[in-house]
């Protein structure tokens, strides 16, 4: 993909793109089985949180034995990095002293930014669901919609820019 696209897709986009498109199909039977807004928020959360919980601590532990930063600024990025991306709203993608010279940035665990964006589209099908709109016709114009602004709309806000093009994915 990177060869046929200069660089622009590669094998992890299309990787991530089939991650959203499947999880849509089952996230939105999710919401079918449940048609409760209450029972699959809870559903959603107990989906994403106590693994995501369990990674971070994880992740923060086995940093401990790689990291050349000193123990008390570690700790409080070790604890700065569990807090942000269990928020899922600006995470934090390094432990200080982790990974410091590698090539490739001092990112400790790369596919953390998907989870606000998924969280988010698990709120849409909520939203959707939840008024009655969770309907082939609707779906379909909404993924239209996303899908054109996300191609032919260049977008300052860098949430949107990355979340438009996974949400017509999800859809």
């Amino acid at each position: 993909f990177a060869v046929l696209t200069e660089g622009y897709i590669d094998g992890g986009y299309v990787a991530v793109a089939m991650f959203f498109a499947i999880s849509g199909f089952l996230i939105a039977g999710s919401w079918n089985s449940k048609n409760n807004l209450f029972q699959y928020l809870i559903a959603r959360c107990k989906r994403i949180f106590p693994g995501l919980a369990a990674a971070l601590v994880l992740t923060v532990i086995a940093g401990i034995t790689l990291t050349t930063a000193e123990s008390s600024e570690y700790a409080k990025s070790g604890f700065l990095y569990c807090i942000k991306n269990l928020t899922l709203f600006k995470g934090q993608a390094d432990l200080d002293g982790v990974f410091k010279h590698n090539p490739y940035g001092s990112i400790v665990n790369g596919s953390l930014w998907t989870l606000r964006h998924e969280f988010t589209c698990y709120l849409v099908v909520a939203a959707l669901g939840y008024i009655g709109f969770l309907r082939n016709f609707v779906v379909w114009t909404l993924w239209l919609t996303v899908t054109l602004i996300s191609l032919f709309n260049p977008i300052p806000i860098n949430f949107l820019r990355e979340f438009l093009p996974l949400c017509a994915w999800f859809l």
